[in-house]
């Protein structure tokens, strides 16, 4: 296993751009800690995607996380939130999730009553791109993803 599992590209009403990699832990399973990047706007779409590496390259070297430990850990929601809970985190925000495999897979999550997902029957929107995709090509599909979802430009 290689951290991060994921990152969780978090858009603000206000389009504040939160970036939250995903850990993981030794049992498998992915988890936030603390760290985080934000974007204010005005942005481009290199803006987007150099902070999507940043954030990515920042924690390729992390350790595997001892769940034993993870109790001690403040999740960056909770750190963006002003300690909040997760469902208030949520409420003015939606997220594209970017799964990191043999690719780098971007969709386009639905707020849900708990969090965020996809149920069956639900669209989806989804990107897909190599591992060493720039920083312009992350950038356009999170913007892509964004403007196909809500019909209004992101930048």
């Amino acid at each position: 296993m290689e951290n991060p599992k994921s990152i969780s590209v978090f858009i603000k009403d206000n389009n504040v751009i939160d970036i939250v990699p995903g850990l993981y832990t030794d049992i498998g399973f992915g988890i936030q800690t603390e760290y985080y990047q934000e974007l204010q706007p005005p942005y481009g779409v290199e803006h987007i995607g150099e902070l999507f590496l940043l954030a990515w390259n920042e924690t390729k070297d992390c350790q595997i996380i001892c769940r034993a430990s993870a109790k001690d850990i403040i999740p960056a929601f909770q750190l963006i939130s002003g300690k909040k809970s997760y469902l208030s985190f949520q409420k003015n925000r939606q997220l594209i999730y970017v799964n990191i495999q043999k690719t780098l897979i971007f969709q386009y999550w639905y707020r849900q009553k708990r969090g965020f997902g996809i149920d069956a029957g639900d669209k989806i929107f989804q990107r897909e791109l190599p591992l060493d995709a720039s920083a312009k090509q992350i950038g356009t599909a999170i913007a892509e993803l964004y403007f196909e979802v809500n019909q209004k430009q992101l930048l």
